[in-house]
């Protein structure tokens, strides 16, 4: 899936097919029983290129941001998610706050 809006850095929208497999993949390695994420489906959109977080969207439209850990995980904590109903919330309260070097 491809989210059609403008990517302010660090984010950045992940294109490339190979890509959003592998990081697919190594999300649904780190779930353990449990997770907020376990046996959802997602679809990854974006990525920060200055850390392991990545953006993915759920099934029902919302929005995840996990912290890979590149870790097979057994605590629920990890990998740490943040939902976001729509696109629009993700981008006030994430993407415009690292942009504008008030992230995290």
């Amino acid at each position: 899936m491809t989210i059609e809006a403008e990517w302010l850095a660090p984010w950045e929208p992940v294109d490339d097919p190979a890509s959003r497999t592998l990081f697919e993949a190594e999300l649904k390695r780190e779930l353990c029983a449990g997770h907020v994420l376990f046996g959802a489906v997602v679809s990854l959109v974006g990525r920060h290129r200055g850390r392991d977080d990545f953006l993915f969207q759920l099934e029902d439209g919302g929005f995840a941001q996990v912290h890979l850990t590149w870790s097979r995980e057994t605590n629920l904590l990890w990998p740490a998610t943040d939902f976001y109903e729509t696109w629009d919330e993700w981008v006030g309260e994430s993407m415009i706050p690292e942009h504008e070097g008030r992230g995290d």
